[in-house]
Protein backbone atom coordinates (compact mmCIF):
# COMPACT_ATOMS: atom_id res chain seq x y z
CA UNK A 1 0.00 0.00 0.00
CA UNK A 2 3.07 2.55 0.62
CA UNK A 3 4.28 2.19 -2.66
CA UNK A 4 0.69 3.15 -4.23
CA UNK A 5 0.71 6.02 -2.19
CA UNK A 6 4.46 6.95 -3.82
CA UNK A 7 3.07 6.50 -6.92
CA UNK A 8 0.61 9.29 -6.51
CA UNK A 9 2.71 12.18 -5.82
CA UNK A 10 5.11 11.21 -8.83
CA UNK A 11 2.09 11.10 -11.38
CA UNK A 12 0.76 14.38 -9.72
CA UNK A 13 3.73 15.81 -10.33
CA UNK A 14 3.90 14.43 -13.73
CA UNK A 15 0.24 15.89 -14.35
CA UNK A 16 1.65 19.54 -12.94
CA UNK A 17 4.84 19.59 -15.62
CA UNK A 18 2.40 18.23 -18.36
CA UNK A 19 -0.47 21.20 -17.58
CA UNK A 20 2.82 23.30 -17.43
CA UNK A 21 4.44 22.94 -20.28
CA UNK A 22 0.84 22.86 -22.28
CA UNK A 23 0.69 26.41 -20.65
CA UNK A 24 3.69 27.50 -22.27
CA UNK A 25 3.40 26.22 -25.50
CA UNK A 26 -0.19 28.03 -25.54
CA UNK A 27 1.47 31.34 -24.90
CA UNK A 28 3.75 30.86 -27.05
CA UNK A 29 1.61 29.96 -29.90
CA UNK A 30 -0.35 33.30 -28.87
CA UNK A 31 2.85 35.13 -29.07
CA UNK A 32 3.99 34.24 -32.59
CA UNK A 33 0.83 32.89 -33.69
CA UNK A 34 1.22 31.25 -37.39
CA UNK A 35 0.39 33.44 -40.05
CA UNK A 36 -3.09 33.95 -41.70
CA UNK A 37 -2.78 33.76 -45.29
CA UNK A 38 -5.09 33.57 -48.10
CA UNK A 39 -3.75 31.78 -51.08
CA UNK A 40 -5.94 33.97 -53.76
CA UNK A 41 -2.53 36.65 -52.94
CA UNK A 42 0.04 33.84 -54.29
CA UNK A 43 1.81 35.23 -57.10
CA UNK A 44 2.88 37.90 -58.82
CA UNK A 45 0.35 41.46 -59.06
CA UNK A 46 1.61 44.59 -60.67
CA UNK A 47 -0.04 48.12 -60.88
CA UNK A 48 1.30 48.37 -64.68
CA UNK A 49 3.58 45.71 -66.36
CA UNK A 50 5.10 42.49 -65.75
CA UNK A 51 7.83 42.74 -62.97
CA UNK A 52 10.16 40.57 -65.64
CA UNK A 53 10.58 44.15 -67.23
CA UNK A 54 13.05 45.67 -64.34
CA UNK A 55 16.77 44.59 -64.39
CA UNK A 56 19.22 45.97 -62.01
CA UNK A 57 23.12 45.32 -62.81
CA UNK A 58 25.57 44.42 -60.50
CA UNK A 59 25.60 47.61 -58.87
CA UNK A 60 21.86 47.48 -58.20
CA UNK A 61 20.62 50.45 -60.81
CA UNK A 62 17.92 50.04 -63.05
CA UNK A 63 19.10 48.90 -66.89
CA UNK A 64 17.15 50.49 -69.32
CA UNK A 65 14.04 52.41 -69.10
CA UNK A 66 12.03 50.68 -66.36
CA UNK A 67 8.27 52.00 -66.00
CA UNK A 68 6.67 53.42 -62.95
CA UNK A 69 4.46 51.26 -60.98
CA UNK A 70 4.30 49.02 -58.21
CA UNK A 71 4.77 45.07 -57.95
CA UNK A 72 4.16 42.42 -55.29
CA UNK A 73 5.18 39.38 -55.36
CA UNK A 74 3.72 36.93 -52.49
CA UNK A 75 5.02 33.70 -51.68
CA UNK A 76 2.95 30.30 -50.40
CA UNK A 77 5.31 30.43 -47.22
CA UNK A 78 4.55 33.89 -46.24
CA UNK A 79 7.07 35.70 -47.61
CA UNK A 80 6.71 39.50 -50.09
CA UNK A 81 8.58 40.97 -52.24
CA UNK A 82 7.46 44.47 -53.06
CA UNK A 83 9.39 46.33 -55.77
CA UNK A 84 8.22 50.49 -56.29
CA UNK A 85 10.07 52.16 -59.44
CA UNK A 86 8.15 55.83 -58.76
CA UNK A 87 9.38 59.80 -59.93
CA UNK A 88 8.49 63.38 -58.18
CA UNK A 89 9.47 66.59 -59.05
CA UNK A 90 12.63 66.12 -56.80
CA UNK A 91 13.22 62.14 -56.53
CA UNK A 92 13.10 59.45 -58.47
CA UNK A 93 14.30 56.01 -58.32
CA UNK A 94 13.46 52.33 -57.47
CA UNK A 95 12.04 50.80 -53.63
CA UNK A 96 12.65 46.85 -52.97
CA UNK A 97 11.12 45.81 -49.82
CA UNK A 98 11.37 42.15 -48.47
CA UNK A 99 9.75 40.50 -45.24
CA UNK A 100 6.71 39.01 -43.98
CA UNK A 101 3.20 39.04 -44.17
CA UNK A 102 -0.15 38.07 -42.79
CA UNK A 103 -4.04 38.65 -43.53
CA UNK A 104 -5.66 39.85 -40.84
CA UNK A 105 -9.75 40.32 -41.81
CA UNK A 106 -9.90 43.00 -44.79
CA UNK A 107 -6.04 44.00 -44.14
CA UNK A 108 -2.75 42.69 -45.14
CA UNK A 109 0.36 42.91 -42.72
CA UNK A 110 3.27 43.31 -44.37
CA UNK A 111 6.46 43.23 -41.22
CA UNK A 112 9.17 44.23 -43.42
CA UNK A 113 12.79 43.17 -42.95
CA UNK A 114 14.56 45.03 -45.72
CA UNK A 115 13.80 47.55 -47.59
CA UNK A 116 16.54 49.25 -50.49
CA UNK A 117 16.75 52.27 -52.28
CA UNK A 118 18.19 52.68 -55.85
CA UNK A 119 17.63 56.31 -57.29
CA UNK A 120 17.71 57.06 -60.79
CA UNK A 121 20.40 58.50 -62.03
CA UNK A 122 21.04 62.30 -61.43
CA UNK A 123 18.83 61.53 -58.59
CA UNK A 124 19.98 63.38 -55.07
CA UNK A 125 18.92 60.32 -52.81
CA UNK A 126 21.67 57.81 -52.44
CA UNK A 127 21.42 54.61 -52.47
CA UNK A 128 20.64 52.38 -48.84
CA UNK A 129 20.08 49.56 -47.40
CA UNK A 130 17.90 49.09 -44.03
CA UNK A 131 17.03 46.11 -42.11
CA UNK A 132 13.99 46.57 -39.59
CA UNK A 133 10.60 44.98 -38.32
CA UNK A 134 8.19 47.44 -39.09
CA UNK A 135 4.96 46.50 -39.57
CA UNK A 136 2.69 48.34 -41.91
CA UNK A 137 -1.00 47.53 -42.95
CA UNK A 138 -3.13 47.86 -46.30
CA UNK A 139 -6.66 47.35 -46.50
CA UNK A 140 -7.91 45.00 -49.44
CA UNK A 141 -10.03 43.17 -51.51
CA UNK A 142 -10.51 41.40 -54.50
CA UNK A 143 -12.51 42.16 -57.57
CA UNK A 144 -13.08 41.76 -61.14
CA UNK A 145 -11.86 43.76 -64.29
CA UNK A 146 -12.40 42.59 -67.87
CA UNK A 147 -13.15 38.92 -66.83
CA UNK A 148 -10.13 38.63 -64.37
CA UNK A 149 -9.38 39.08 -60.92
CA UNK A 150 -7.99 42.27 -59.63
CA UNK A 151 -6.13 43.43 -56.08
CA UNK A 152 -7.04 46.86 -54.85
CA UNK A 153 -4.50 47.90 -51.93
CA UNK A 154 -4.87 50.96 -49.86
CA UNK A 155 -2.89 52.55 -47.48
CA UNK A 156 -4.78 54.48 -44.77
CA UNK A 157 -6.97 57.51 -45.94
CA UNK A 158 -5.61 56.62 -49.25
CA UNK A 159 -6.94 55.87 -52.31
CA UNK A 160 -7.44 52.27 -53.28
CA UNK A 161 -4.95 51.02 -56.16
CA UNK A 162 -5.66 48.32 -58.36
CA UNK A 163 -3.20 45.55 -59.27
CA UNK A 164 -3.67 42.85 -61.74
CA UNK A 165 -2.56 39.37 -61.44
CA UNK A 166 0.78 38.74 -63.68
CA UNK A 167 1.40 35.03 -62.61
Amino acid sequence: MMQSFRKVPAALLVLALSAALLAACTASAAQNPTPVLDDRLFGQWSSQADPSAISLDSAGQPIGTVPIGIWFLFHENGMYERVANFMTFAIGGVSVEEGRYAVKGDQLVLTARLDSFFPFEGSPQQKHYRTSEADSSLSFRFGTEDGAVVLYLAETNSAEVLFHFVK
